[in-house]
Parts: C-alpha cells; structure tokens; sequence
C-alpha cells in the first residue's frame, strides 16, 4: 500500500512505537483494531493470522457454505459425524496429492 509505519499507525489509529512492537511480536491488537487492519489492508483476518490469501469476498462465501454444511450436519448423530469426517479426511487426503 506504500504506506509508511507512521501513516498506517495513524489510520488504525495507535502510536508507531506500538505498532513496531505488533510487528515484531511482543505485543498484540485488540479485536477491535485488528478489525481496523483488516479493514484498512483490504484482507481477510484468515490472511494475516494464518497466511491465507483469501479474499474478503472470498472468506464471506466460504463461511456461508461453511454455515450451510453446519446446518445440513445438525441432523447426525455423533457417530454418523465421524464417519462423514474420516470420509472428508479420505477425500483431502486424494485431492492433495492430486495437487
């Protein structure tokens, strides 16, 4: 974004010493201004926690299918649920090394 320490500091807003130390891990947001970098960076929070390259779009239109396949699964009992997860197991199982 070519934006400098200081500027970014101030979008959030936060101080830039504050944020040097976010950077290097000795300090951490709170949930209302890592919302605010989400935000500002235009990405989703599965990015920067995890490195994902998700889209904002991307990450709304993954949890509705997530919350879709939820309430399908709300039927099955227990076991009926592990049977399907070891299935999904075996099926990132085949399309991982198919990658």
């Amino acid at each position: 974004m070519n934006l400098t320490r200081d500027a970014f500091a101030e979008m959030i807003p936060m101080s830039t010493s504050f944020l040097a130390d976010v950077e290097g891990g000795t300090k951490t947001l709170s949930l209302e201004k890592f919302a605010k970098v989400v935000d500002i960076l235009d990405v989703s929070a599965d990015y920067i926690l995890y490195g994902s390259s998700a889209s904002k779009d991307e990450d709304m239109q993954r949890q509705i299918i997530f919350e879709k396949i939820n309430n399908d699964l709300n039927k099955y009992d227990t076991e009926d649920l592990m049977d399907m997860a070891n299935a999904v197991r075996s099926l990132t199982f085949i399309i991982d090394r198919n990658d």
